[in-house]
């Protein structure tokens, strides 16, 4: 039972390379064309902190604390 399994994989792993010869042929007639530059990236920019101003503000999701007299 171990000798098959064993016979099976090396069987179908026999099989994957036979078409490399015509895959590098295609493979250089379609990148003869393609140039060897990337261009750079675009330049960050950076965000200035902005001053947090709702600190006094009433919270709109609690209704208004009544005032006492």
């Amino acid at each position: 039972m171990m000798r098959a399994a064993f016979l099976l994989a090396a069987a179908m792993l026999g099989a994957c390379g036979a078409d490399e010869p015509d895959l590098k042929q295609q493979l250089r007639e379609l990148s003869k064309d393609f140039r060897g530059r990337v261009e750079p990236l675009p330049q960050v920019r950076v965000a200035s902190p902005a001053p947090y101003r709702a600190a006094d503000t009433p919270d709109p999701f609690y209704p208004p604390e009544k005032k006492q007299r």
